[in-house]
């Protein structure tokens, strides 16, 4: 991290500058966190406009994280309070604290910040003017046919904080008379694996997996931690898939309870319940599913999300 946050942003300043003295650019649009601070720097010295996107939760959390527990604070990040689970020295707590007030006081300078969820949005209004905060998603447009299969599909690492305990424990209280696909891999593969009905994909590029998804019954997404913006949960919802998932982070961005997929409290009877409601309900199914995708196409498709990133681009133009 030393060498991405300090010399790589100094060496990249330096590239900016040279490359915006050779020639005028209207904007510049930073991407990511190792590009967005060197860019707003560079931009300043030519009066060259500078949008962000912030992608996750680096602006409140050094490690981007905001931790992996929902029950904890949403706006302080773990690392600067758990010294139990973060025993690092003090040396490294006080760099890591200046780092992270280094690039929070950085983008205050930014002329525009994109936030790709609203979650996001409101994680970071304490460090920056909630007034130069945009909320433009991530696009995706699947352009698959979607067919009902005979099986559950789960798709992301197989980690705690992902839920897939949470969803093991909803498998074992409900006991469905389908097979549950795990697509993906971790260090709870082998307790997984233990499991009723349970099939372990492993890592699979994303055309296989694409295929996964087109041919389930139906997404489950348990996460636990503040997901910004799943693209599994747009992927899903672009090719008319029926979804249930927890209500943590963004989600709530891209799933409306009872209209587009169902939403869960991290509880798991709850979600157990609305999951068996979902395998029993095959009415339910289909209007969730073709809810999902006109949403995906009224709010994730590449041309509207386009339109958005042009306007704020014209507004600062107009400035």
């Amino acid at each position: 991290n030393y060498y991405k946050n300090e010399i790589f942003w100094r060496d990249f300043e330096k590239f900016l500058t040279w490359y915006l003295g050779r020639e005028h650019y209207d904007i510049i649009h930073a991407q990511h966190q190792m590009t967005i601070i060197p860019s707003i720097i560079a931009g300043r010295k030519f009066s060259v406009p500078v949008v962000s996107t912030i992608r996750d939760y680096w602006p409140v959390c050094y490690f981007g994280t905001l931790g992996v527990s929902h029950e904890r604070s949403m706006l302080e990040c773990e690392c600067q309070k758990d010294k139990t689970k973060f025993p690092l020295t003090s040396l490294a707590r006080i760099y890591m604290k200046k780092n992270l007030k280094r690039k929070q006081e950085a983008l205050k300078n930014s002329d525009a910040i994109i936030a790709v969820s609203n979650f996001v949005k409101n994680s970071i209004v304490s460090v920056v003017d909630s007034n130069k905060i945009s909320v433009i998603p991530n696009f995706f447009d699947a352009g698959m046919k979607a067919v009902e299969g005979d099986y559950v599909l789960y798709i992301g690492n197989l980690k705690e904080e992902k839920g897939v305990l949470f969803l093991l424990d909803a498998l074992k209280k409900m006991k469905p008379k389908i097979k549950t696909l795990f697509v993906g891999d971790g260090p709870l593969k082998k307790q997984l694996e233990k499991g009723k009905d349970i099939k372990i994909l492993g890592r699979l590029s994303h055309d296989e997996t694409m295929k996964y998804l087109a041919n389930c019954k139906l997404l489950v997404f348990p996460s636990l931690w503040h997901e910004p913006l799943s693209r599994v949960l747009i992927e899903a919802s672009s090719i008319g898939k029926p979804i249930i998932a927890t209500n943590t982070g963004g989600t709530e961005d891209i799933i409306k309870d009872g209209k587009t997929g169902l939403l869960s409290n991290v509880d798991v009877n709850e979600f157990s319940k609305k999951l068996s409601k979902l395998l029993s309900d095959p009415a339910l199914r289909r209007r969730l599913a073709r809810n999902a995708r006109q949403g995906a196409k009224r709010n994730f498709s590449e041309s509207v999300v386009i339109k958005k990133v042009e306007a704020l681009y014209n507004s600062l133009l107009k400035q």
